[in-house]
């Protein structure tokens, strides 16, 4: 890996899988996640070749990776999905 984190920071990454269960098309990015490091925003990077991005008709899987930067010492790390734009729903998994 030639990309290194800032001086205290570590890279995060989290794979998810995704099914469209729906009747329309789904499309689902990187960018619809967030990463809080003990409250505070971390940057995403853009490093791997399995980044999320997809657009799924009905019936149809993906999966990919998000990564994120966050500090060494963060004692609880978050990372955000939005799954509804329109209503800001959001899923909270545990990171770290």
């Amino acid at each position: 890996m030639f990309v290194v984190p800032a001086e205290g920071y570590h890279f995060i990454s989290c794979e998810f899988e995704f099914e469209n269960v729906g009747d329309s098309d789904e499309f689902v990015s990187s960018f619809d996640f967030d990463c809080y490091a003990d409250g505070i925003s971390c940057k995403g990077t853009y490093i791997r070749e399995d980044e999320l991005s997809a657009t799924l008709s009905a019936g149809r899987k993906t999966k990919g990776t998000v990564t994120f930067e966050v500090p060494v010492d963060a004692e609880i790390v978050e990372v955000e999905y939005l799954s509804n734009y329109w209503t800001s729903n959001r899923v909270v998994f545990s990171a770290g």
